[in-house]
């Protein structure tokens, strides 16, 4: 998007987040710009987002969200607009373009495609390595980083309820739900729609004719699909997905799970893939690591072989191409939240990560250091829970459309803040509809994502990481309940 609508988000986020006025000095002063570029981007937004409360005198401004509304919105409202994202989509959908046939499309003019161009090869793809050229005008640079990079852009420019692909969307939930069964792991709401996402445009690409290399690990699951066990699988294989069973459609529609073995089982990743010394003291290392925290502040861990995959799978995805999403900074806030709320638990935990990745580089990197101390605490079973365990009265569900670990970090959040009041819940379901709501045993719904209005219901609506208001929002809700 362009450099106007970026800061115009960022100006909704940052005054949404204050509780009371600020000035316009402020304001000005925050986003290094002067008062009349202020005064302009309110009228923008109050011209675009007629229901957004925004107050302003001579001297302050004043702006809130709708209630159902949450600060997502915008962002994905804005990209959806941007031109940029109407290039990088006609060319995700189509392929290529004659120049003159891009600048009719999406209606521009040859000035400013060239600019376009420039300015989204160096400012987003630069990072995945890839380039848009222009004669003809195409999307050039290994597969897997095109397809990684489709999948950070769709999902930053929808939730969870958008799909934005013409792909029966019911067949693809069912045959997840098929493979959930045979590799006996939890299918919930969010990761079900994560993955049909990457599956979804896994077949676009393919039926373009952009194919990965041929991966050999291929062969393990289709050699366990291809069982007696498991036949119905290759039906429903075609039923959802429109292509013939194979190692190759296999492959294809199932990256990144089949080459980074996501769904395989610890005991298989290390029997098959740590051949190499070095591989296997990281686990033994890691291993180290989980002991002593554990003895460490007496807690409990009952998904030793999830943490340690993860961990050791965060190790060799860096190695690779680091995903940065385009404007949600969570592994960032979430390292904040730690620190201020688990300072002692953080500062253990980053220190041994901080030595674990020194072992496999000569220099430091606290980014990926990070990443490793944001995967141990959310993988790590319900830790967060089992640090702030007190007992409730009211009851809350929170749903999310994201991983499991989101929604026990919501959990800890709010049990550190209203404590024994409320007896919190996280619902696990991996469907969701507004009856099954309404039959929850909950006075308050917790989402990081729009849902109507419920009867007999209060529900918060939050950021990716609850802000104050959320806080503020939640209070007066379980005043009025316990009223």
């Amino acid at each position: 998007m362009s450099k106007a609508k970026f800061r115009r988000i960022k100006l909704i986020e940052y005054l949404h987040n204050e509780l009371q006025a600020k000035s316009y000095r402020e304001v000005a002063k925050k986003f290094n710009t002067n008062r009349r570029s202020i005064y302009e981007d309110l009228n923008y937004l109050r011209g675009k987002f007629p229901d957004m409360v925004i107050q302003t005198d001579s001297d302050t401004v004043y702006l809130r969200l709708p209630d159902n509304i949450r600060i997502d919105y915008f962002y994905t409202y804005m990209i959806r607009e941007s031109v940029a994202f109407d290039l990088l989509e006609s060319l995700f959908l189509y392929n290529e373009f004659e120049r003159s046939e891009i600048i009719k499309k999406i209606d521009i003019s040859q000035s400013t495609l060239y600019r376009l161009v420039h300015q989204i090869n160096m400012e987003l793809l630069e990072q995945y390595d890839l380039e848009i050229k222009l004669t003809p005008v195409k999307l050039i640079g290994e597969e897997a980083n095109i397809r990684t990079f489709y999948n950070q852009l769709f999902s930053e420019a929808g939730n969870v309820m958008d799909w934005p692909f013409e792909i029966d969307l019911y067949k693809l939930e069912e045959f997840l739900q098929l493979i959930a069964q045979i590799f006996d792991f939890k299918l919930n709401f969010g990761n079900k729609h994560y993955w049909a996402n990457i599956i979804a445009i896994n077949m676009i690409r393919t039926r373009l004719g952009n194919k990965l290399p041929n991966s050999d690990k291929a062969n393990y699951y289709y050699q366990m699909f291809d069982s007696p066990e498991h036949s119905s699988f290759k039906s429903l294989f075609h039923q959802a997905t429109g292509f013939e069973f194979s190692k190759d459609s296999l492959q294809q529609l199932f990256y990144p799970f089949v080459q980074e073995n996501y769904i395989a089982s610890l005991s298989h990743f290390i029997s098959n893939d740590l051949n190499q010394d070095n591989e296997r003291k990281s686990i033994l290392y890691l291993n180290t690591i989980i002991d002593d925290f554990i003895q460490e502040f007496d807690v409990i861990l009952t998904n030793r072989d999830t943490l340690l995959f993860e961990l050791h799978d965060t190790l060799l995805i860096n190695k690779k191409i680091t995903v940065n999403t385009i404007h949600v900074n969570r592994k960032g806030n979430f390292i904040k939240f730690l620190k201020k709320n688990f300072p002692k638990e953080y500062h253990y935990i980053n220190e041994r990560m901080t030595n674990f990745y020194l072992n496999f580089h000569t220099e430091n990197n606290q980014s990926v250091v990070d990443q490793f101390v944001y995967t141990f605490f959310l993988k790590f079973d319900n830790i967060l829970e089992q640090l702030q365990n007190k007992k409730a009265k009211l009851k809350a569900t929170i749903i999310t459309d994201l991983e499991y670990e989101h929604a026990v970090f919501v959990y800890n959040w709010i049990k550190q803040r209203v404590g024994p009041i409320l007896e919190l819940d996280i619902y696990e379901e991996s469907s969701i509809c507004i009856e099954r709501l309404n039959s929850l045993d909950s006075q308050i719904l917790i989402s990081n994502f729009y849902i109507e209005d419920i009867a007999d219901k209060h529900i918060l609506w939050i950021e990716d990481y609850p802000t104050p208001q959320n806080y503020q929002s939640l209070t007066k809700m379980i005043s009025q309940l316990e009223f």
